[in-house]
């Protein structure tokens, strides 16, 4: 007899204590690591990885407060994925936007255009479905 899958069921709430939990943890290593650590070319990696942690556990509350004020009352009842999704976007374009201006070819058009074009990658998603 094959075994059942059990899903671990989270709600809003709890995903927000986690998020806010690991997004002050991983601010604090980003502090510590731009404090301690040099700059090179080696440690650019570690640097955009932590900072795409932190924006994306940062981002994570206000989108499921936002996903959660939308959303109507009868359909409550729907998967944790779409904020999760929408603040995996929002690290990404801040840990894109760093590292354009760590090699300094970032302007405000090419910001606003990375935005549109995560946000219709976001939209196809959603009308994929």
């Amino acid at each position: 007899m094959a075994k059942r899958k059990t899903r671990i069921k989270i709600s809003h709430s709890q995903l927000a204590i986690i998020s806010l939990a690991l997004a002050m943890v991983s601010w604090g290593g980003f502090f510590y690591y731009t404090y301690y650590v040099p700059p090179s070319i080696p440690t650019y990696p570690v640097f955009f990885s932590i900072l795409f942690v932190a924006a994306t556990c940062t981002a994570l509350p206000v989108s499921l407060v936002i996903d959660r004020r939308r959303r109507p009352a009868k359909t409550r009842r729907h998967s944790l994925w779409r904020p999760i999704r929408i603040a995996l976007w929002i690290g990404l374009w801040i840990a894109l936007c760093v590292w354009l201006q760590l090699v300094q070819l970032l302007h405000w058009g090419t910001a606003i255009l990375f935005l549109v074009i995560f946000a219709l990658i976001e939209w196809f998603i959603i009308t994929r479905k």
